[in-house]
């Protein structure tokens, strides 16, 4: 901050150089600020997010549109999508693509009522394995895909299995990385490959997630009589508490 931010805005002074406050101005551009289709790698501050409420059924959307003389100056306008009367909620999905645990990250705000399911699974082939190099051959120049897939109690997708398969092969199943089954691999990952593959993938996987859910201070059970709770008290509807236990019984 003293070396970057300071030299560009002098006139804030050497207190306002603080972890706080960086944290306070991070959060504010971060859940104020949209990106225009027309440049999705910049970013326009929009305050009046503020003012309007997340929801997966959404009775408005932004547009920008180009104003002025010369259309060189941008607006971004909110449009309404369905009728709105007087005094109802103006609704907006912040991004329709993410899932809500991304949009309580990014945004501050969870759909309490019609929260997006799903969360983003990161796989890797262990390193230590003997076939790691021939492993991330195909993953990266036969399926290519990148290993992270969003998945959900109802959707999980066949690439998952494939990649878990995969990242199982080993002892009499391992002749399929032989370079005469390259280009077909990928396929025959679709479907079961053998009894000890099956049950090796689904050891791993339960291993993986007692381990993550280890790591929370409170058990599933314990989040769900806690969201119980605060579903009952009108007050705490859209509250940070009610927000922070959503997104972890939906995480776990």
């Amino acid at each position: 901050l003293r070396e970057f931010a300071l030299p560009l805005l002098p006139s804030l002074g050497e207190g306002a150089a603080t972890k706080e406050a960086f944290l306070w101005a991070f959060g504010a551009l971060k859940t104020n600020a949209l990106r225009p289709f027309s440049q999705p790698q910049s970013l326009r501050i929009a305050p009046f997010l503020q003012m309007v409420s997340h929801s997966r059924r959404p009775n408005c959307n932004t547009k920008f549109s180009s104003s002025g003389i010369f259309k060189k100056d941008e607006t971004l306008d909110l449009v309404a999508t369905r009728p709105i009367r007087e005094g109802d909620p103006i609704l907006y999905d912040f991004d329709p693509t993410k899932t809500e645990i991304d949009i309580l990250v990014d945004y501050g705000v969870f759909d309490t009522e019609l929260p997006l399911g799903g969360m983003e699974l990161n796989l890797e082939i262990d390193e230590s394995d003997p076939y790691f190099d021939d492993k991330c051959d195909v993953v990266e120049e036969v399926a290519k895909v990148s290993g992270s897939f969003l998945v959900s109690e109802t959707d999980v997708p066949g690439d998952v299995l494939a990649f878990l398969r995969l990242s199982q092969l080993k002892d009499s199943d391992a002749f399929l990385l032989e370079p005469v089954f390259r280009n077909e691999i990928w396929g025959f990952m679709q479907d079961p490959v053998s009894a000890d593959n099956e049950s090796n993938v689904c050891e791993s996987m339960i291993q993986s997630c007692q381990g993550a859910l280890d790591e929370f201070p409170t058990t599933y059970e314990e989040d769900v009589e806690t969201l119980k709770g605060l579903i009952g008290d009108p007050a705490t509807k859209q509250g940070a508490e009610r927000m922070a236990v959503e997104a972890k019984v939906q995480e776990k």
